[in-house]
């Protein structure tokens, strides 16, 4: 049983559960039917429950392997292997090798995350996090208000400066038509820097 630290939704976690082949009184936990061997009877979870059998977690379903000069390669299916290298989950385990589907050390380190994590424990029933019907608090309207005043002052321009700006606009322009002006004035004037004079020009 797990829950998050800021939710109040518990999540209940199980084991996977696996059947076995039966043949005579020996039961043998295994991932498929298909991996049961001629002279084997399938039976699944359910079977085996009502027959008061135990039931097969992952830590005692045991998987086939490959066949390999360099070790032992354990794996589920054939599609694992190089052509014709797959042993059965049946042969390995005669040959005296432990191949499982997983390590029993899984379960001890789910059990020992559960222990330390904080579970929160809630009478109240549980409601959807996306649920809008659930009327606002006092505090959820103070924190949204102060959201969108500091969100109105940091997209906002004061008063003065833009007041000092627009001067300044109006102030460059001002100058700038007056400069013009006076040069055009200039030019215009006889004997001005804009005429030329022909008198003492060279031919």
């Amino acid at each position: 049983m797990t829950a998050h630290q800021y939710s109040t939704n518990v999540i209940k976690s199980e084991k996977t559960l696996y059947g076995a082949c039966q043949e005579g009184d020996t039961f043998r936990c295994a991932v498929y039917s298909t991996s049961c061997e001629i002279g084997e009877q399938w039976l699944s979870p359910d079977e085996l429950e009502s027959n008061g059998r135990s039931q097969c977690a992952c830590d005692q379903v045991r998987t086939g392997s490959c066949f390999s000069p360099f070790g032992v390669q354990c794996v589920v299916d054939s599609d694992s292997c190089e052509a014709d290298s797959f042993l059965s989950a049946f042969v390995t385990m005669a040959k005296g090798e432990d191949c499982f589907l997983c390590d029993a050390k899984v379960f001890e380190t789910l059990e020992s995350d559960t222990t330390d994590s904080v579970i929160i424990v809630s009478d109240q029933p549980k409601t959807n996090d996306d649920d809008d019907d659930k009327p606002k608090t006092s505090d959820d309207d103070d924190d949204k208000k102060d959201v969108q005043t500091a969100s109105r002052k940091t997209n906002t321009v004061s008063r003065t400066t833009f007041g000092v700006v627009l001067g300044f606009m109006i102030a460059g322009l001002t100058l700038t038509v007056v400069l013009t002006s006076y040069l055009v004035y200039l030019n215009m004037k006889p004997g001005g820097t804009g005429t030329r004079n022909v008198e003492n020009s060279v031919v």
